[in-house]
């Protein structure tokens, strides 16, 4: 299944600001951190929840439902990923591991980085990107995932996706669940691989590079 939130007005507020090239890159953080915190609320609804009882000032018990973090994991790709990842894990308070991908920016494929020592047998795993654009770096990154353990549910948050990155994303993984803030999908010109996505392999309009635009360019 995939949910898409771009109709929500809180989501196209951050939106705006992460699309406007003149937002710094302090600002363009925090609006991530906010759009993973929404996502989060969003995907903590279908995670498992388990019964915590506490004594209130009144001496008397309440019972919550509160997330049962320990069967959920959040993977997260290096870079552009970390601050969408802060805000996720207000929500889902669980463990963390992290993959280095890149983009090869001649082929689009994704080139193998790191991956750390990752505990996904069984758990509830969610993955995490900014930019979801031909969704080659998620199927690496479950396929890299999936040699370390059989997860029992995956799920997938980010940010900006297009029709092209979810098509091929659903048929390589069919039972993953995606959430993502928006989709772009309505410029299309000549030399574009899809609706939405250029043929460098952009989103347009997008946002621009994720990673550049939150920790500045690297060499």
């Amino acid at each position: 299944m995939i949910h898409s939130f771009e109709s929500s007005p809180v989501i196209s507020y951050h939106l705006m600001y992460l699309r406007d090239k003149n937002t710094e890159p302090s600002q363009f953080r925090e609006h991530l951190i906010q759009l993973g915190t929404f996502l989060g609320y969003e995907i903590a609804r279908a995670l498992p929840k388990r019964q915590k009882k506490v004594l209130t000032p009144m001496n008397y018990e309440a019972t919550a439902e509160v997330l049962h973090n320990s069967s959920t994991v959040l993977i997260a790709i290096l870079r552009a990923a970390l601050p969408l990842t802060e805000g996720l894990l207000r929500i889902l308070h669980c463990d963390v591991g992290f993959v280095g991908l890149s983009r090869d920016e001649e082929t689009l494929k994704p080139r193998f980085r790191y991956a750390g020592d990752i505990d996904v047998e069984d758990k509830n795993v969610v993955y995490a990107d900014t930019m979801i654009a031909t969704g080659g770096s998620i199927i690496e990154l479950d396929r890299i995932v999936c040699e370390k353990g059989k997860p029992k549910r995956k799920v997938l948050a980010g940010a900006i996706s297009t029709d092209y990155s979810l098509d091929r994303i659903k048929k390589a993984i069919p039972e993953i669940e995606i959430y993502v803030a928006g989709i772009d999908n309505k410029v299309y010109e000549e030399g574009f691989i899809a609706p939405g996505l250029n043929g460098k392999g952009y989103i347009v309009p997008g946002l621009g590079d994720a990673g550049d635009r939150s920790f500045g360019k690297t060499v």
